[in-house]
């Protein structure tokens, strides 16, 4: 498993009691972007590229249940959908996020972020 570099954004979500954590989110780029998610047990951040997927005749959803994370050797079948599921970095626990605004925010707002991709 390699990592890539994939095209988010980020913004603040609010934790449980009065902390804040930094969340990134991808935002459809002519209908496709990148699928991300968590593993639950360290935080390690993963992208699906649904596009590259298709056309290497992988399913991620079959083939995750045999995966472990690089990170942290836990199975990838509880990988959740990320942002709207985050781990939080103090406390360790799964919290829930939801994007303010659906909005797509302009570019120069962007960073690049390595996460893993388990197809490669």
């Amino acid at each position: 498993m390699k990592k890539i570099q994939i095209r988010c954004w980020k913004e603040i979500a609010g934790c449980s009691g009065e902390s804040q954590q930094t969340v990134y989110f991808t935002v459809p780029d002519f209908g496709d972007t990148a699928r991300l998610y968590v593993c639950p047990k360290c935080g390690a951040l993963f992208a699906i590229d649904a596009e590259a997927e298709h056309y290497s005749n992988r399913n991620f959803e079959l083939e995750k249940k045999s995966m472990i994370c690089p990170e942290c050797r836990n199975g990838l079948s509880d990988l959740l959908p990320y942002p709207e599921n985050y781990r939080n970095a103090t406390t360790g626990e799964i919290e829930r996020f939801d994007r303010s605004s659906r909005t797509i925010p302009s570019d120069n707002q962007s960073i690049i972020l390595e996460v893993w991709n388990p197809l490669t």
